[in-house]
């Protein structure tokens, strides 16, 4: 499912500064409307159009299109980026992917407009006729777009999760085995290079499958992480490698160990807040009643005179 926003587009001004005074305000462009469409095609692959419309650019004019993940991220998400051509006042253009996909969540699109991308004779119009300096940048419109529902995107966090947290388990079993290898000489006996052979087959197996996953989504929030647990197998790879070559290996697989550890707890707990049931929502209950008031005592029977 994918949501179309329309919105028009915001302008930023920027300042020119000559000698050391406070600069002065130019004007900014004029944007119109932009409109921007997301599609997952049936047969894998995916598409992203934009259009839209500004007035006081010339023909010729280049535009800067972004495609990022909407959200604060350091640094961005891209998705996409790549040049249009206004022509008449509007601009257009498509990109395709061929067996990429979007993944469900919220993106915005945005179309910039740099002088100093401009050819020579864009930019001494936009200096003479906009007062712009060569340095001059704005923002001409934003358009937010969806892939999914709010329910879809969440559904594909927690199997990431899942996924992420699969591929350390399996990352620290092939770690614990290179340990083992590793504790005897490699004596370039039979049994040796078995052993070896294994381990390489499956260290290439698990990073070919995360690989799979990883490259078929154009953006992935979990990137980064992936990344590193990859790192963690490049590394348990030249550990296994040095101690054939009868150098020392073992510590850099100690030292992996630590990283996957704590890539499985932070990875772990933001799956657990995603899965946790939401707090039920406080019902009616009825308002607290003041303490009852203590009881007095009976008064205690006295007992016959005793004559004292």
């Amino acid at each position: 499912m994918v949501r179309n926003q329309r919105r028009r587009g915001t302008l930023v001004g920027s300042c020119l500064a000559s000698l050391g005074l406070i600069g002065v305000a130019q004007a900014a462009a004029q944007a119109g409307e932009i409109k921007a469409g997301l599609e997952n095609l049936g047969k894998g692959g995916a598409a992203f159009s934009v259009e839209g419309t500004v007035d006081g650019l010339p023909d010729g004019t280049a535009l800067h299109v972004t495609l990022k993940v909407k959200g604060s991220f350091s640094p961005p998400i891209e998705a996409a980026f790549f040049q249009v051509t206004v022509k008449g006042g509007a601009y257009s253009a498509r990109k395709t992917w061929d067996t990429q996909t979007f993944p469900p969540m919220a993106y915005e699109a945005r179309v910039d407009l740099l002088v100093s991308e401009q050819n020579r004779a864009i930019v001494r119009f936009m200096m003479r006729k906009k007062g712009f300096s060569f340095e001059h940048r704005e923002v001409l419109a934003t358009s937010e777009v969806s892939v999914g529902t709010s329910e879809e995107t969440l559904d594909f966090e927690r199997e990431t999760l899942r996924i992420l947290v699969d591929f350390v388990d399996e990352t620290e079993t092939i770690r614990k085995q290179a340990l083992e290898a590793t504790a005897v000489p490699a004596d370039g006996s039979e049994a040796w290079v078995a052993g070896r052979a294994q381990l390489m087959s499956q260290l290439g197996a698990a990073y070919r499958a995360i690989s799979t996953f990883v490259g078929q989504h154009i953006v992935l929030r979990e990137r980064p992480t992936f990344d590193r647990v990859k790192a963690v197998h490049n590394e348990i790879t030249r550990s296994i490698e040095a101690h054939a070559q009868g150098k020392q290996g073992r510590r850099g697989l100690r030292l992996v160990g630590f990283q996957l550890d704590q890539i499985k707890v932070d990875v772990s707990s933001r799956l657990r807040k995603l899965t946790a049931p939401p707090p039920e929502p406080p019902g009616d209950a009825p308002p607290p009643q003041p303490p009852a008031d203590p009881s007095p005592e009976p008064p205690g029977e006295e007992g016959p005179d005793s004559g004292h």
